[in-house]
């Protein structure tokens, strides 16, 4: 499943020129999946059919040894059992609600340069790539892009990739397919990365940015005495001004991290904010690579009211346990109508 291979570069942990190993790696193992067309006892258009070298590639059409989610254009959202669609804001830099996504393994940790999708049937429908980073606990999008309307030929998907700079063997693929006309197909992904240094035998680490200093704090949660300035104290401005039902319009426009950054404000925002009215519905699927105990124990304050809740695809590598999700529910879920718990390996 691996081929190796070297380049010379400078190398990221100092600045001399080294030699470094590129490895060539095909999926050797599933760890998930949101829905696959075969059955749990079929080989054919399973998830399983994803790992290894591609056996269809650069042959278009469909075939029965390709990974097939289960769904295809608008018929899934409109059909008489669907349940109806959360209304919430996309987390910033989305352009879609994910559908379906596969979680897939790889041999060796590998530091990124490339992902290749071979997409043999109905290409367009990949819109999110995410990697684990087990040294930190915590997934890195590494791409995010819109669906695509793509020709009728096979496709050797390489999205530009960036957030790399670590060693990761596990990555997250999430797709969308509203747009096409007929199920889309997978044949095989190919990770490509560096690992060490060969003359010098060390693993480059990963170099802190400016965004993880400023963001190293939990947005989700918020101490109930904010440190806010003197000058944001003394009053809100124009904000005094509005009816709290307009104040309430503006805000259902923001996403649910811009909710909790914008609750830090000032005192007046953290009022609002934590309205329970704002949060009579609870989409968590789009930040299913954010959510942990304390997430839910940041928002339980202000989910009194909550009549909807979707907890899809969270919870992940102990993310989430059994008992914070009763917690949870215990506190918040008197009024709970709908409740949404699509692929939750805590239940497990």
């Amino acid at each position: 499943m691996t081929s190796l291979g070297f380049y010379v570069a400078k190398s990221k942990c100092q600045n001399v020129e080294s030699k470094e190993l590129i490895l060539k790696q095909y999926v050797s193992d599933v760890v998930d999946f949101s829905s696959q067309y075969g059955s749990d006892f079929s080989i054919s258009y399973t998830a399983a059919n994803i790992i290894g070298k591609p056996n269809i590639y650069p042959n278009y059409g469909d075939f029965t040894k390709a990974f097939i989610t289960r769904t295809y254009g608008p018929w899934w959202s409109i059909c008489p059992s669907a349940s109806q669609c959360f209304l919430s804001p996309l987390p910033k830099g989305r352009y879609v609600q994910s559908q379906d996504f596969i979680e897939i393994q790889f041999e060796e940790k590998v530091s990124p340069l490339r992902i290749d999708i071979y997409e043999t049937y109905n290409p367009g429908s990949v819109v999110r790539i995410s990697a684990f980073d087990a040294s930190e606990v915590k997934w890195h999008e590494l791409w995010s892009g819109p669906p695509q309307f793509v020709k009728s030929k096979a496709r050797l998907f390489s999205p530009k990739i960036s957030n790399a700079n670590f060693l990761t063997n596990h990555l997250f693929v999430e797709f969308y397919h509203k747009h096409l006309s007929y199920y889309s197909e997978i044949d095989a992904i190919l990770l490509v990365g560096t690992k060490t240094d060969v003359f010098s035998g060390f693993t480059c680490g990963r170099e802190p940015k400016v965004d993880d200093v400023l963001t190293s704090f939990d947005l989700w949660t918020l101490q109930s005495s904010v440190q806010a300035s003197e000058s944001l104290l003394r009053g809100n401005g124009y904000f005094d001004l509005l009816p709290t039902e307009v104040l309430h319009l503006i805000f259902s426009y923001l996403d649910l991290i811009s909710l909790c950054k914008a609750a830090r404000v000032s005192r007046l925002f953290k009022k609002h904010f934590y309205d329970p009215v704002l949060f009579s519905e609870l989409d968590l699927q789009p930040y299913w690579d954010k959510v942990t105990i304390v997430t839910l124990q940041g928002l339980e304050n202000r989910c009194l009211s909550l009549q909807r809740l979707n907890l899809s695809w969270c919870g992940g590598e102990g993310r989430l346990t059994p008992s914070s999700f009763v917690q949870f529910v215990n506190k918040c879920g008197q009024k709970l109508t709908f409740l949404k718990v699509s692929n939750c390996s805590f239940f497990e």
